[in-house]
């Protein structure tokens, strides 16, 4: 069986060359993203190699150090009881907490622009 050809009339020559140069242009750029995105990827590769070589370096540290330390019984400073606790948080005043002068600087300034916000609306 023979082959037939077919050929396509084009009618704006320009507009198609320049929709190929732009298809061109668009992979090009798709293409160096993919170069940038491999090079992250080696990049964190090596990153999480160091990470787990330093952490196998702290393991070994924390092993040896506990090795060399004496073992004995640390004694700690008792926490007070709830019950205690609670006769202490029914005795003491209520203390007011003092407003941060960062925040009352701010309040200020926000009062301000609504004050410009409302004199631009009236």
């Amino acid at each position: 069986m023979t082959e037939r050809t077919f050929y396509v009339r084009v009618e704006d020559y320009n507009q198609l060359r320049a929709d190929i140069l732009m298809c061109s242009k668009d992979i090009i750029g798709v293409l160096k993203d993919y170069g940038r995105i491999n090079q992250i990827r080696t990049e964190k590769i090596e990153k999480i190699i160091e990470l787990k070589k330093a952490i196998a370096e702290i393991k070994n540290l924390n092993n040896y150090l506990s090795q060399k330390i004496p073992i004995g019984k640390i004694s700690t400073k008792r926490e007070p009881s709830a019950r205690n606790v609670r006769r202490a948080v029914r005795g003491a005043p209520a203390e007011q907490e003092e407003p941060n002068p960062e925040i009352n600087l701010l309040e200020e300034e926000l009062k301000e622009i609504e004050e410009r916000l409302n004199k631009l609306n009236a």
